[in-house]
């Protein structure tokens, strides 16, 4: 991971089955917080260590000579047109963003609120320090199951006839309750995820 202790913060100590603990960390680096950066490290019930992953990485880019300020940031946010009609939450903060394919950038975070339709929107919002470009939004607010799940009956119209939705009875079709079952199971699975 090439980390040294000064790279990462203790965020939170999970207890599993047969004493087993772990323990998530933060990553840091030139003072900046790392999102993505986690560093998860499993304990057995002896005390030894007996996995460590995650994506924190200790060869950020740390060159800020051609960084664009904050305020291109927001400016390259105002004229996206997924953030029209939402307020700026927060001033811009530089951090380092990894992806979920490993990309690491230097980057604005800005939080970005209001209403999108019904709903409410609380985004986090990371704008890449060099280009100006949105690399990723990040939503804080996470709305519950609310499954549908629709047939095509045997054509390509889309999205196709309502067979099933949040809540109501089992359908006559099984492929429609497997699909409704099994998208709850994903949904619980990444819901504990920590």
């Amino acid at each position: 991971f090439r980390l040294s202790p000064a790279d990462v913060r203790l965020r939170r100590i999970r207890l599993g089955p047969n004493g087993h603990r772990h323990y998530r960390y933060r990553q840091v680096a030139g003072g900046l917080e790392v999102i993505g950066g986690d560093l998860v490290v499993h304990v057995n019930g002896e005390g030894s260590v007996y996995a460590v992953n995650g994506s924190a990485r200790g060869d950020l880019p740390r060159d800020a000579t051609r960084d664009i300020a904050g305020s291109a940031a927001l400016q390259s946010i105002a004229q996206n047109l997924r953030f029209a009609g939402l307020s700026v939450g927060s001033s811009p903060r530089l951090v380092y963003h990894i992806d979920p394919t490993g990309q690491r950038h230097r980057a604005y975070e800005v939080l970005i609120e209001g209403p999108r339709g019904a709903d409410p929107v609380r985004d986090k919002v990371y704008v890449d320090a060099l280009t100006g470009k949105v690399i990723a939004v990040h939503p804080q607010i996470k709305f519950a199951r609310s499954r549908s799940v629709y047939s095509a009956n045997n054509g390509t119209s889309l999205p196709g006839t309502l067979r099933r939705s949040e809540g109501q009875s089992l359908s006559s079709d099984a492929d429609v309750n497997t699909a409704y079952d099994n998208t709850a199971a994903f949904y619980d699975a990444y819901a504990w995820f920590w």
